[in-house]
C-alpha cells in the first residue's frame, strides 16, 4: 500500500474515479486532456516533463491518486510512497541526463508551502545547475548540516 498518513484527499473506490475527479492540472495530464511528455508510468505513479520546461531536466513525479502537497506532514507510514517517488525520480534523472546523474548534479525536491502551485503531491527531479534564479533559491534553499528537512 502506498498511502499512509497523508491519505488521498477524497477516497474513490477506483483509481479511474480518483483521476476523473482530480481538478488539478495533474488530473488533466493524467486524463490526457493536455499534451504531456510522459517520462514514466506504472499502476500508481506518473512522471512527466514540466509543462513549461525551463531546464534540460525539469520533471515531476506524482502518485496517480491525488494527495495533498504537504511534504512536511509526510510520516513514517508514507515511507513506501516516498521511496517509490524517489526511485522513479532517480530513474528519470539517469535516463534523461546521464552525465549530470553520474556527477550527482541533480536535485530531488518537494515544493514546500507557500511555494506549491498545484495541491497534488509531487517530487521534482531537476538538474542542480539549472536552477540559478532567485525563485529557485527561495523554493529550494540549501540544506544546512544537521537539517533533516
Amino acid at each position: 500500500m502506498l498511502f499512509g498518513k497523508t491519505a488521498p484527499l477524497a477516497f474513490f473506490s477506483t483509481l479511474e474515479a480518483d483521476i476523473a475527479a482530480n481538478p488539478t492540472v495533474f488530473g488533466a495530464l493524467l486524463r490526457r486532456e493536455q499534451p504531456v511528455r510522459v517520462l514514466y508510468e506504472d499502476e500508481t505513479l506518473f512522471a512527466f516533463r514540466n509543462i513549461h520546461p525551463y531546464a534540460p531536466l525539469a520533471g515531476l513525479v506524482i502518485p496517480k491518486r491525488r494527495m495533498r502537497q504537504d511534504p512536511d506532514n509526510l510520516g513514517a507510514s508514507d515511507l513506501d510512497l516516498v521511496k517509490a517517488l524517489r526511485r522513479v525520480a532517480l530513474e528519470v534523472c539517469e535516463r534523461e541526463q546521464p552525465a549530470a546523474f553520474a556527477k550527482g548534479d541533480y536535485w530531488l525536491r518537494f515544493h514546500r508551502r507557500p511555494f506549491n502551485s498545484v495541491d497534488h503531491l509531487h517530487l521534482h527531479p531537476r538538474r542542480r545547475r539549472s536552477l540559478p534564479s532567485r525563485r529557485a533559491r527561495a523554493e529550494y534553499p540549501r540544506r544546512r548540516r544537521g537539517d533533516r528537512r
